[in-house]
């Protein structure tokens, strides 16, 4: 497990409650702030990013992704704990509307759970089967190179249609009307 520490106490204080629980504490790594082009570096050693909740990821999950990265999440109600579902949610819309990952129409990614006890299970179960992992990662690292997310000229015309979109409400006669996400699949 690698988590980022800016201060020495942090480290000492999660491996002595980790062997507190049973945990070899030598199984935790501390990070150390970089800058970005090595921090994603570091991040393609890793097999699983593990969002945290209730406050959950944002810039370092968007980071997570680019670095081709699975992440597992659990949204919760607020605003803070449901970014990384959304990035999620957003690098494989393309997929969702042909099924999802299951195939069986499921709109969500997998690695979107709801409750702990999934999240637990989720992680665990990844962690067993290398296969799957891999399999995800290699759809992770692919759907970087697709998604509008993080191709420049996709983004851009995806951003051009929500401003679009945005200004033909603002000149019309019904105010109510839903505004089209930037990151629908064309």
């Amino acid at each position: 497990l690698s988590i980022l520490s800016r201060h020495n106490t942090t480290g000492d204080n999660l491996r002595r409650e980790s062997k507190a629980r049973g945990v070899d504490g030598a199984r935790l790594h501390m990070a150390q702030v970089l800058g970005k082009r090595d921090h994603i570096r570091r991040m393609h050693v890793s097999d699983l990013f593990l969002d945290t909740f209730p406050y959950g990821a944002h810039t370092t999950c968007s980071e997570a992704m680019y670095a081709g990265l699975p992440i597992l999440t659990r949204p919760g109600i607020t605003f803070a704990s449901r970014v990384a579902a959304s990035l999620l949610y957003a690098l494989f819309a393309g997929e969702m509307g042909q099924g999802g990952e299951s195939g069986r129409g499921n709109p969500l990614p997998a690695t979107i759970v709801f409750t702990e006890d999934d999240f637990v299970t989720t992680g665990s179960q990844l962690g067993l089967r290398k296969a799957r992992m891999k399999s995800l990662t290699r759809r992770s690292r692919a759907a970087v190179n697709t998604s509008p997310m993080f191709v420049p000229d996709v983004w851009t015309h995806h951003f051009e249609r929500l401003l679009l979109n945005i200004w033909e409400i603002h000149h019309s006669t019904s105010k109510s009307r839903p505004i089209i996400s930037a990151f629908q699949p064309p």
